[in-house]
């Protein structure tokens, strides 16, 4: 009897792992629990991949071996005919589970997940309403994609003839379905092929590694300012709309729905500016009296400002975090006590606190970096194996792909614990390449994946969508770099025993008019990526086009690297005074510094003594109404853009300036720099942040 615990156990532990970064990223406590259901379903599905696939390779060649020594089912046969997998699944349970993973993959991807994401991005007030905005707009793109597909099936059917047009229909479906899946493979795989050996080396230059964290504070200072400015201008719209109506207005619930969304110190301005504008009569402020269409746009622009808002301020403080790690532990490299000394995480306690703080030194200071440059080879002979095995597997003789060699040796000494293990490598290598590059998409405001609970649910949504999209095509291309794929070998035996997966997915086909130069223009177009990526021309043309990115010798970047430098430093600076404070035991209360900078525009006041300004952005001007306060400006008189940060005076103390200047030698000299001339900044599409 078959022992199925082993398998049960690897789908319990892909769904802890799963459970952990789901909810890294998205925020159960906040979002709809639907949503978060479904998500957490799309992902589970996409990630038991990594398990089900090594076992159902595994149990086909165990089949495969019943099948030369004369048995015709794998149920049925002997325990001394061959040796049986550890792991091994009865085909029957892995053609269910395949069944369930693939029809639900599509329904999420195709139906599901695009209706639920248009359900959360509507503003309406009602789930009525909701639901009525999701079918439209989901209407409109499957009427749109439906004018597309149906000429080109009803081409195909004429071709292959109208016999059996239900079957021929759904190989139709799911060979578009691959094929798309195909190409969008070739692009998330040919940059996470390159980038993540890349990113896991760079992780060991802790100076290389600074320079970034201090370059994307500067832009995030940014976006945070411009988030803060959007909200604004958001609530003094809401103002504006909330003086026209009335008390016994229809449309009074549903303002009241969009004032308790409101941040709380900003409630107070609207009420007095909504005063202010009954009080004039609203004859210039607002021309038409607000109606249903327009309060759901309100709606909807206050919840994306909302999440804008809180997002850049946990990012930003996120980066200062990591900052002052790296700082801590560049500045322990020459620490001869060679006990790890850290800025602000508490310091252990008790009998093993000096064994305890040597063993960090020594991990953070020496071990670490040669551990990442060790894992970064290996991934980078990974990358050249899968790389060599895209461009080759098509060539069955002689066979030419790494991983079709290794999965031979093994099968033919029925090695089946080697065949798990390689597939499984081999497929959690790919599928980390694949999934990493769809963690670090930026599709402006729309799409963006943020750990830290960060992620709204349109995001989440949306990358459960490339998720299911890609699971198909994924295991098809690795079911072809070790030719179990007869569409690809050539054996037509109806007899031999093929893997559970083709059998409900199919195999690796493209549509018609597109699969006479696929096996050319496919590892062509990997290999492309894959260089594009290593030159980084997609971010050298991003960079062009004025989407700010990273490059060293750039005088843009070095001037936001000096800025980032500088609020590193104010930002340490801020912490040590409060940390010195909490020391000497001094009870009086400050103002909650919510950021360490602003410039001098429309509608920035630096949110440093949380006064938010709610009038409009052409009427704005910068007031502190607390005397409490000091500023000091550190001006570029080249550009008129300010950067100001504003202390309590009381707190303030030159002598901790100085020790903290003579701790930290290296960050002393402050530069401060601008932005440019030319406004804000637009996200790179792979900003990491």
């Amino acid at each position: 009897m078959t022992s199925l615990a082993p398998f049960f156990i690897a789908l319990i532990s892909v769904f802890l792992i799963v459970a952990f970064v789901h909810n890294r990223y998205g925020n159960w406590k906040t979002h709809n629990p639907l949503v978060s259901v479904i998500t957490f379903v799309a992902w589970y599905f996409s990630f038991i991949i990594i398990t089900i696939l090594p076992l159902d390779v595994a149990s086909t060649y165990y089949c495969r071996c019943l099948f030369e020594k004369g048995f015709n089912s794998c149920n049925n046969a002997t325990v001394d005919a061959c040796i049986k997998p550890w792991m091994y699944v009865p085909p029957d349970i892995l053609h269910g589970m395949w069944l369930a993973v693939y029809w639900s993959s599509q329904l999420l991807t195709w139906i599901i997940l695009p209706f639920m994401a248009s359900f959360c991005y509507s503003g309406e007030f009602t789930i009525r309403g909701k639901f009525k905005a999701a079918l439209y707009t989901n209407a409109i793109y499957y009427g749109t994609f439906l004018l597309i597909f149906i000429p080109l099936v009803i081409y195909v059917l004429a071709r292959l003839g109208f016999d059996n047009a239900g079957e021929k229909l759904k190989v139709i479906g799911i060979t578009a379905s691959n094929t798309w899946g195909l190409f969008l493979l070739v692009l998330l795989l040919g940059y996470g092929l390159v980038e993540v050996p890349r990113s896991i080396w760079q992780s060991s230059r802790r100076g290389y590694k600074l320079s970034v964290i201090q370059f994307q504070i500067a832009k995030m200072t940014t976006d945070k300012e411009e988030a803060q400015e959007g909200l604004e201008t958001v609530v003094s719209d809401i103002a504006g709309a909330a003086s026209l109506i009335r008390r016994y207005s229809p449309l009074y619930e549903n303002m009241k729905t969009i004032l308790s969304k409101c941040p709380e110190e900003l409630r107070q301005k609207v009420d007095a500016q909504r005063t202010e504008l009954e009080d004039k009569g609203n004859a210039n402020e607002l021309q038409d009296i607000p109606t249903m269409k327009s309060l759901v746009k309100l709606h909807s622009r206050l919840i994306l400002a909302n999440q804008k808002v809180s997002r850049a301020n946990a990012l930003l403080q996120n980066l200062y975090k990591r900052g002052f790690e790296l700082e801590d532990i560049i500045q322990n490299e020459t620490n001869t006590t060679r006990q790890f000394a850290s800025s602000f995480d508490a310091t252990y306690q008790g009998r093993c606190k000096t064994f305890r703080l040597t063993c960090e030194w020594y991990w953070k200071v020496k071990m670490l970096p040669w551990v990442l440059k060790l894992i970064s080879v290996i991934l980078v002979i990974t990358t050249i194996a899968v790389i060599w095995s895209e461009c080759t597997f098509f060539t069955l003789q002689p066979t030419l792909s790494i991983f079709a060699l290794l999965i031979d040796v093994a099968q033919r000494t029925y090695n089946f614990f080697d065949i798990e293990l390689i597939c499984l490598l081999t497929i959690g290598f790919m599928c980390l390449c694949a999934y990493y590059t769809v963690f670090r998409i930026r599709l402006f405001n729309y799409y963006y994946i943020a750990p830290h609970h960060l992620t709204n649910e349109t995001s989440l949504l949306f990358s459960g969508t490339l998720f299911c999209r890609l699971t198909p095509p994924l295991c098809l291309n690795f079911l072809g770099l070790i030719h179990l794929d007869s569409a690809l070998t050539g054996d037509n035996d109806p007899k031999l025993p093929e893997t559970q997966f083709t059998a409900i997915m199919g195999h690796l086909k493209v549509l018609s008019f597109l699969a006479s130069g696929f096996y050319i223009y496919y590892p062509i177009t990997v290999v492309i990526f894959c260089l594009a990526t290593y030159l980084k021309l997609g971010t050298r043309v991003l960079h062009f086009l004025g989407f700010q990115q990273f490059f060293q010798d750039d005088t843009l970047s070095t001037e936001f690297l000096n800025e980032g430098k500088q609020l590193l430093r104010m930002e340490r600076r801020k912490r040590e005074h409060k940390i010195n404070r909490n020391k000497q035991g001094l009870n009086f209360s400050s103002p909650k510094l919510n950021g360490t900078s602003s410039r001098n525009g429309n509608g920035r006041n630096g949110n440093i003594n949380s006064n938010w300004q709610i009038n409009s952005p052409k009427n704005d001007k910068t007031n502190y109404h607390s005397t409490k306060f000091t500023s000091a400006k550190y001006k570029n008189s080249d550009t008129g853009l300010d950067r100001v940060e504003l202390l309590n005076a009381v707190e303030y103390d030159p002598d901790a300036d100085i020790q903290s200047q003579q701790r930290w030698p290296s960050l002393g000299t402050s530069s401060t720099s601008n932005f440019g001339k030319g406004g804000s900044l637009p996200r790179g599409l792979f900003d990491d942040v």
